[in-house]
């Protein structure tokens, strides 16, 4: 039986404030907004694109019942996963998250052979940013 056939992927993240969201993707990590849901004034879905990776934002609360800060409880729960890019430039994308005012460490050594940079969205979903170190390879 042929396995199934694959041609990318786009995790959809809930998060508290779409536009924050959208803006942070945008701007500190240069994805392209390509698709939105919903008006303008309160979008439902959104899809940002970088090359060929793809995440869709969508807002954990209705407009109507959204309380003024983000639920700190449901926050911390987003430490249990990780999204994992595959990024070979890591130096610059230190200085460009940092230049933008992204508090986050240098990238390390891991021990499985990858360099990383690790960070945090604004609704505090963890992202790493790694590549194989010299004569390691993804596979």
């Amino acid at each position: 039986m042929d396995a199934v056939d694959v041609r990318g992927q786009a995790p959809l993240l809930k998060v508290y404030d779409m536009g924050v969201s959208i803006r942070w993707y945008c701007e500190v990590l240069g994805f392209a907004l390509v698709a939105t849901g919903g008006p303008e004034s309160f979008l439902h879905w959104a899809m940002v694109r970088l090359n060929d990776v793809e995440i869709m934002l969508e807002p954990y609360y209705p407009e109507a019942v959204r309380p003024p800060a983000p639920d700190p409880v449901r926050v911390d729960c987003h430490g249990d996963t990780v999204i994992y890019f595959g990024c070979r430039e890591l130096d610059a994308a230190y200085e460009r998250v940092k230049a933008h005012g992204v508090l986050v460490e240098p990238p390390v050594i891991t021990g499985y052979g990858f360099r990383a940079l690790y960070l945090k969205d604004p609704d505090g979903f963890a992202l790493a940013f790694h590549w194989p170190l010299e004569g390691k390879s993804f596979l």
